[in-house]
């Protein structure tokens, strides 16, 4: 077992998963086990994380690096049995997607300009937002940024089965008084052979400041191939308040 745990300290934990010239945080046989509020655990670099089992409890985050003008992050996180996310827990890339501006292939050719939210599986408000793009299938691209902000990150998970009594989150960065505009939410991908749970899935897109427009809902795919337990509408892909469309 790999365990990361500040044993309930009042003090934050950053720590990397893997090393700058690792080709994935490889864990195949190990159980990653992630304890502690203001646990944060991120992948080193753009690679995927193997384990055999998972668990986030008492108050843990895993997350990716947030992208840059340079290069693209996401979660890429293959579980061999069980993921399991406490009520406390979360797996979390809110405002780690496409910057301001950007949109799909992290581009600027056809990004949110002043003064509209981002858009991803939905139309983020303003004029002229960007264009939605993607697969509702399978989300493959985080979420786009506003003309202020980012869009929210891209979570892929695939695990045996999967307990979500805490939150898989991608939203789009909120809005605020100097970067108005929210960015779009996210993508998310969750494969598992038994889905339960009582948590929430969320990919929306982030709130407007004031009278300004909230970023467009990102896209959420789930795919049981046994048996799914966890309500589908605990599923959620929303516009930004202040106009943001679904």
């Amino acid at each position: 077992m790999l365990r990361i745990d500040n044993h309930n300290a009042n003090v934050g934990l950053w720590t990397p998963l893997g090393l700058p010239g690792d080709s994935a945080a490889d864990l195949s046989g190990d159980h990653l086990f992630i304890s502690g509020t203001n646990v944060v655990v991120v992948p080193e670099h753009e690679m995927p994380v193997l384990a055999n089992r998972v668990t986030l409890w008492n108050g843990a985050l895993l997350t990716h690096q947030a992208c840059t003008a340079d290069q693209v992050y996401s979660l890429d996180l293959t579980v061999e049995e069980a993921l399991v996310i406490d009520t406390a827990s979360r797996i979390d890339a809110t405002g780690r997607g496409y910057l301001a501006g950007r949109t799909t292939g992290n581009s600027t050719v056809g990004g949110a300009t002043w003064p509209s939210g981002g858009s991803y599986g939905g139309l983020g408000a303003g004029s002229p937002a960007n264009k939605t793009y993607g697969d509702f299938r399978e989300p493959v691209e985080p979420g786009s940024g506003s003309s202020n902000v980012a869009g929210g990150g891209l979570l892929r998970i695939t695990s045996g089965s999967a307990v979500v009594d805490g939150v898989i989150r991608a939203n789009g960065a909120n809005g605020s008084y100097y970067s108005p505009c929210g960015g779009s939410g996210g993508g998310i991908l969750l494969n598992a052979g038994i889905l339960s749970g009582n948590g929430a899935v969320q990919a929306n897109g982030g709130a407007g400041y004031g009278s300004y427009g909230g970023g467009g809902g990102g896209r959420v795919a789930l795919y049981a191939w046994d048996t799914m337990t966890l309500s589908a509408s605990n599923a959620v892909a929303n516009g930004g308040s202040g106009g943001g469309q679904a």
